[in-house]
């Protein structure tokens, strides 16, 4: 090797080494050489050199190019090409052969990596107490805070100097910060970093569900090409950019974060992660809207109304495009799709063409409701005669409620998916002239709170139960911005941002409307409540658990009364010990003032006195 190195044919730079050669003898060395040049025909051949010795080759060449780049495209190319069955190119460059020569023959043990702490971002659901956690953002201060209704808020971590947005990631694991290079994830019980995404000028950001990968929007003067990038979380490594931006067309996530769904020229397009595959196409120029199903990978989209056709709801299967239900809707003037939770039913609040002469009738609606779970999903058509304001499927059941009729004071009606005997659903119960015009409901099913957020006239909250049917209790918050439920779905937080002048800060009740906590601070412009992850119980532990409900109260409650007669216990330790202080700090003073008396007395009687006027016990 080393006497072939040293041939002046051999240029280090031009040069590569190819072995897996077969084995010639010397007098076929011609006809070989032939072989090799047809084989690199396309890259100038300035010099080969074969070794042999005692008449034949040792199985490897150096082949001499015009150009180092010739040399490098060689080596790329014809690496692992297979000349026969038994003979296959091995293609190096010399400076690699030069990294062999150094290699030791003798193993050595690799240095072992010093071990370095990170943070244990999913220590806050081993929680001793199953506490939530919530953020907020006031003046520059971000604060994460533990809650309970036995000790109330404490506070878990402070930030100061925080001037960008903060968004907590779908299951809770990180908090994303927003910043001009880019994006930061915290995490840990005191947030530290985890990982950062470089994309500079970044205004928007989306987590799959499953929380793998991050979609990113910038809207940089400098990146043209990749406004909208696509990022794997782990590693934080880019997989690809899309042709779309968030701000002009819909870009949405499936259900568990296999794929992922964009319209462009109204066509609607689905690609494959991690590696943007695309598996789905369909040209759609009616399609105004689409949603995926929460839990399968199905997707429901409104088709406008066109000439001769008229609109129509569809559900196709992904990523085969097969439609599984298709419903035409006459008089529609548009249509908003509403998903169960769990992927149960699907709800299509269409507003109708206003009826009568020259349309100035009475506006109208209907809502097409599909039973996803049914053989040959069966599709419910529910006539209203007024406007309907408010959808919302209750997560943990089959009932669903809306808002509808006056805007000034809507009736609140809440329906049940369970059909009669005539294949009709049917209302469970209404309530008139509601003073909301938001309604949202508990995760955990059953209570849902109507709300009227940013209104000047009404800061009422109506906490409504589907089982004892009608409102069990309410609340005020004046000017409220915003509502919404804990992950557990038994607390309800609503707040104030710095939009409005007075009252900013935030207040949670429970699910009947007592206030547990009341906070004012200023420039409040954030409340979050930390999402958790999905449940890991299986369908028949959650209804052992169902079942055995009362057990598990009892013990929660003997608990938290302990829990809470140790708080106040401490509560009322902590001001005995506050009052033996002052106490002793009062005895002490008042004997370092007899001792300055005594001092002072044998050399002015006058001094003596007017240490005593001047002298007053501490209350």
């Amino acid at each position: 090797m080393e006497e072939a190195l040293q041939d002046p044919r051999v240029n280090l730079d031009c040069t590569i080494v190819v072995d897996g050669l077969p084995i010639i003898p010397e007098d076929k060395k011609d006809k070989f050489l032939v072989l090799i040049r047809k084989i690199y025909a396309k890259m100038p051949i300035v010099d080969i050199h074969i070794p042999f010795a005692e008449g034949k080759s040792k199985g490897f060449a150096f082949i001499t190019f015009d150009t180092p780049r010739y040399a490098q495209d060689a080596k790329k190319k014809s690496d692992g090409y297979a000349l026969d069955k038994r003979h296959r190119f091995s293609v190096y460059s010399i400076k690699e052969f030069d990294e062999y020569e150094d290699i030791s023959d003798e193993y050595e043990l690799p240095p072992y990596p010093e071990y370095t702490s990170t943070a244990e971002i999913d220590n806050w659901l081993t929680d001793s107490r199953s506490r939530d956690q919530f953020l907020i953002r006031y003046l520059s201060k971000a604060e994460i805070s533990w809650f309970d209704q036995v000790q109330r808020v404490e506070v878990q971590h402070t930030q100061s100097h925080v001037d960008s947005h903060l968004v907590w990631s779908p299951w809770g694991t990180y908090l994303a910060v927003f910043y001009k290079s880019g994006i930061l994830l915290r995490g840990g019980d005191n947030q530290e970093e985890v990982v950062r995404f470089p994309h500079s000028s970044v205004r928007y950001l989306q987590f799959s569900p499953n929380e793998q990968y991050l979609l990113t929007y910038s809207e940089s003067l400098f990146q043209r090409n990749s406004l909208t990038r696509l990022w794997r979380v782990a590693g934080a490594k880019s997989i690809g950019t899309l042709p779309v931006s968030p701000r002009e067309t819909q870009i949405k996530w499936s259900a568990h974060g296999r794929y992922l769904a964009y319209a462009i020229d109204r066509t609607l397009v689905v690609v494959a992660l991690p590696d943007l595959r695309e598996v789905l196409r369909q040209h759609m120029p009616r399609m105004e809207a689409f949603e995926w199903s929460p839990a399968d990978e199905t997707i429901a989209m409104y088709l406008r109304e066109d000439k001769a056709l008229p609109a129509c709801m569809r559900v196709i299967v992904v990523p085969s495009g097969v439609v599984v239900a298709d419903k035409n809707l006459f008089d529609a003037k548009t249509c908003s799709l509403h998903w169960h939770p769990k992927g149960h039913f699907l709800a299509g609040k269409v507003e109708l063409e206003p009826q009568g002469k020259k349309g100035g009738g009475q506006r109208g609606s209907c809502l097409q409701l599909f039973s996803l779970r049914e053989r040959d999903i069966p599709i419910v058509e529910v006539l209203m005669e007024d406007a309907i304001y408010a959808l919302e499927w209750e997560p943990e059941g089959n009932h669903f409620a809306i808002l509808h009729g006056s805007q000034i004071r809507p009736q609140c009606s809440v329906y049940s998916m369970t059909r009669n005997a005539k294949g009709q659903i049917t209302r469970t119960f209404s309530i008139e002239k509601v003073s909301a015009n938001t309604l949202r409901w508990s995760p955990a099913g059953n209570f849902f709170v109507l709300a009227a957020i940013g209104s000047m006239q009404s800061g009422t909250l109506e906490f409504v139960s589907v089982r004892d049917r009608g409102i069990i209790g309410s609340a005020q918050h004046m000017l409220s911005s915003d509502i919404a439920w804990d992950p557990s779905g038994r607390v309800l937080a609503s707040w104030v941002n710095n939009q409005r002048e007075t009252d900013q800060g935030y207040r949670i009740f429970n699910s009947r409307g007592d206030t547990l906590v009341s906070q004012l601070k200023e420039y409040f412009t954030m409340f979050a409540w930390r999402p958790r992850p999905p449940s890991v119980l299986t369908a028949q532990e959650v209804k052992a658990v169902k079942k055995n409900l009362n057990t598990y109260m009892r013990r929660y409650e003997e608990e938290d009364n302990i829990f809470r007669q140790g708080v106040e216990y401490g509560a009322i330790q902590q001001r005995v010990q506050q009052r033996a202080d002052y106490d002793a700090w009062r005895q002490r003073k008042a004997a370092e003032a007899e001792e300055l008396k005594t001092l002072l007395a044998d050399l002015d009687e006058t001094l003596v006195d007017f240490v005593e006027e001047s002298y007053t016990e501490l209350p």
